[in-house]
């Protein structure tokens, strides 16, 4: 606007665009001012948008750190499994070896068990009955007990050593013997000379211990001796036809069994 311009203006208009003049005074003021609170907010926000940038950058490092860490430690777990598992492989296949050498051995200790068994032809020997210790169910299905089974200790008695100016003397009779002991002091008339004797009982040292279990059936034979040139069906014949006649207490014969190694015959009667 010209100042020629400005001099046609009344002082109406004058008046109004000083008023407007003012007004925008006051609104670049006021702009002015909300300007500072804002740049400061904006200053903040800027700072805190760092801060936070800064603390989403440390969490996703720390959450790195932490992924390395769990795939260290489960890295180290698998090798420790691993570790353990060859082990146990290890283990089992020495427990396997472990075993078979145990069969191998008992197999062994029973092979030499048998053969350092020995069997031998005991003498004959009275034995007097004198009570029953123990008895077992042994009754077949008819109630009858069809096994008697008895069971002795044997024990071997170590030969009595004689010293000088000893002698042993066994009597037939138990009670001749025990009469002698029981006077002790005997006179005895020698060829040249009268003899002073006196009788001890002997004590004989214990040996070897062993039980003899027997079996008595009263249902089954065992035929010894038998001729070893005859055909076992030939046998078989003739044993059922023997054992089957009545006159000698024979009966039904069930079943008849051979032993080749010592030529006998077991005969079950029904």
């Amino acid at each position: 606007m010209s100042t020629e311009e400005m001099q046609a203006l009344s002082a109406e208009e004058m008046q109004a665009l000083k008023e407007e003049w003012q007004h925008w005074q006051d609104e670049v003021r006021k702009a002015a001012t909300e300007k500072t609170p804002l740049f400061l907010k904006m200053v903040d926000a800027g700072e805190a948008k760092k801060s936070a940038e800064d603390e989403v950058k440390r969490l996703m490092e720390a959450e790195l750190e932490m992924n390395n860490k769990d795939q260290q430690l489960e890295a180290e777990y698998q090798r420790k499994i691993d570790f353990f598992k060859e082990q146990t492989q290890d283990t089992e296949k020495e427990i396997l070896k472990l075993q078979m050498t145990l069969a191998d051995k008992m197999h062994e200790l029973q092979k030499t068990s048998e053969e350092m068994k020995f069997r031998r032809d005991l003498p004959e020997k009275k034995v007097k009955f004198t009570c029953v210790e123990g008895a077992e169910n042994g009754f077949s299905d008819n109630g009858n007990d069809t096994n008697i089974r008895c069971q002795f200790c044997v024990a071997t008695k170590i030969p009595l050593i004689l010293r000088g100016g000893q002698a042993l003397v066994t009597f037939e009779e138990e009670e001749v013997a025990q009469t002698l002991i029981h006077k002790q002091k005997h006179r005895i008339d020698l060829d040249m000379e009268k003899v002073d004797a006196r009788s001890v009982p002997v004590q004989l040292k214990t040996g070897l211990k062993f039980e003899i279990h027997v079996t008595i059936s009263q249902k089954d034979l065992c035929v010894s001796r038998l001729p070893d040139f005859v055909f076992e069906e030939i046998l078989e014949n003739q044993l059922e036809l023997y054992f089957y006649k009545s006159k000698v207490g024979g009966g039904e014969i069930e079943n008849v069994k051979f032993d080749k190694d010592t030529n006998t015959a077991e005969i079950g009667r029904a």
